[in-house]
């Protein structure tokens, strides 16, 4: 009931405040994570944050779920997990990371009037109660590449992505490989439930799908007017090396 609470007062801020206030007032941001020591954080986390003038500050998250539901870990493994879309304070987002020493990053979007608005009309839909549960997939529909297609919407066509990262993994398994290297039951796991389907090569927007990779391709992701969609990387946290 809680976070139904939260997704319906953001909602209803949103469409109030996007006709009342002035078009520099509406702010997006995407904001990364770094890595956990859970088997469902080890590629870190993404989240979006809506500001909307002195009263709104909210993370929009595509990666709520409940960790007690039968055979979580089994399902999670294999793809068959529902997540769930949820919108609280900002401040609450940010506690959790700090609390468990994980580091935080926020990138500013650069949007206009008309697209942060368009942005805010998809973020408000998926947040209404019969929208904010899917199934989670890992590598095509999870807590990365959702903010990524939303703005995408927003933009009304596709990103240019250059930034090329690890590129000495050219699959899904690979780049799986090389962040679960301390978790090899786990990865076994993947490549059992998983089979060949993560093989195949991939390229820079397929990399999306984790948000430790997220975080180093949003600074180089040009708009389709050419202008660049991010100005700014602002270090929340620094988190605590380990």
């Amino acid at each position: 009931m809680r976070r139904y609470i939260f997704q319906i007062l953001f909602a209803a801020c949103a469409v109030c405040a996007c006709a009342q206030i002035p078009s520099d007032s509406i702010r997006v941001s995407l904001v990364t994570t770094g890595p956990g020591d859970k088997i469902w954080q080890l590629e870190g986390h993404a989240a979006l944050r809506v500001q909307i003038g002195e009263t709104v500050d909210m993370a929009v998250n595509y990666g709520m779920f409940d960790f007690q539901a039968p055979n979580f870990v089994y399902r999670f493994v294999k793809g068959e997990t529902d997540y769930m879309c949820a919108a609280y304070p900002f401040s609450i987002f940010v506690s959790e990371y700090i609390t468990t020493g994980r580091w935080i990053h926020e990138y500013p979007l650069n949007l206009n009037r008309e697209e942060a608005e368009s942005l805010m009309t998809y973020l408000s839909d998926n947040l209404q109660p019969q929208n904010a549960t899917y199934r989670y997939n890992y590598v095509k529909d999870n807590c990365a590449t959702r903010p990524v297609q939303l703005v995408e919407r927003a933009l009304g066509d596709t990103l240019t992505l250059i930034d090329e990262p690890l590129t000495d993994c050219t699959t899904f398994r690979d780049i799986m490989r090389h962040y679960h290297a301390n978790y090899p039951w786990y990865q076994l796991g993947i490549d059992l439930a998983l089979g060949s389907g993560i093989d195949h090569e991939i390229g820079t927007r397929e990399k999306v799908f984790a948000p430790v990779l997220l975080d180093s391709i949003i600074t180089t992701a040009i708009r389709p007017d050419g202008q660049p969609l991010v100005n700014n990387n602002i270090r929340l946290y620094d988190g605590i090396p380990g």
